[in-house]
């Protein structure tokens, strides 16, 4: 792994464990200029392909919906942890539904 700071792959696990939600492996990293950072370890099982508006197909971005799902949110009262569930039981009924092929999909407010 990559230092973020200094840039060289010198770095090595102080501590590894799973997430709260089961599905990643949490790991604490030092590196040999002595800076301390975390790295996310995710099983990816198959390739999800979104179709944009336009037609345009790009792979599905974990990152990309968390944070929309955090902006939406962000106002409400719900806590991190029910929007980390959101996150990971979304993706789960994505992977149930790999051979459904979606146009759009759209949140809308309630």
């Amino acid at each position: 792994m990559i230092c973020s700071i200094c840039k060289k792959g010198e770095t090595s696990v102080v501590d590894s464990r799973p997430t709260e939600d089961g599905t990643a492996i949490r790991r604490r990293r030092l590196c040999v200029c002595g800076a301390r950072f975390t790295t996310f370890e995710r099983v990816q099982f198959r390739e999800i392909m979104v179709v944009k508006k336009n037609g345009r197909k790009s792979t599905f971005d974990r990152d990309k919906l968390s944070k929309s799902i955090y902006l939406s949110l962000k106002n409400d009262l719900l806590i991190q942890k029910q929007q980390k569930n959101l996150l990971v039981k979304f993706q789960e009924l994505w992977k149930s539904l790999v051979k459904v092929k979606f146009q759009q999909v759209q949140l809308v407010q309630w």
